[in-house]
């Protein structure tokens, strides 16, 4: 689905949006670097929408601590667990929690 926003200069140009509706993270995650790597080379900028299975997420520069929860308790309450590459902290996603990505040139 394609979608035209006007950008500051009075032009328009093309959004595709991606409706994942409820996912995975790792699939999110793929169709992210996968969409990055496009917008890279010269495709429309892109939207990404998601409502992620139960997980929580540790970013690069969090500590394990700042979870209050061993990953091993969360996996038993059919949470996953996942060490990301992205910046920040924790973060926790649940299945009505919509997600956006926008990913621009």
């Amino acid at each position: 689905m394609y979608y035209f926003v006007k950008s500051g200069l009075g032009r328009r140009e093309a959004m595709e949006i991606i409706d994942l509706g409820r996912t995975t993270y790792d699939k999110g995650e793929q169709v992210q670097n996968r969409a990055h790597a496009e917008v890279l080379a010269g495709a429309d900028d892109k939207l990404i929408l998601a409502r992620f299975d139960p997980v929580a997420t540790l970013g690069r520069h969090a500590q394990a601590h700042a979870l209050h929860t061993p990953p091993e308790l969360l996996e038993q309450a059919g949470i996953s667990f996942r060490k990301v590459s992205r910046g920040g902290d924790v973060t926790c996603h649940f299945p009505d929690q919509w997600v956006m990505y926008p990913i621009v040139r």
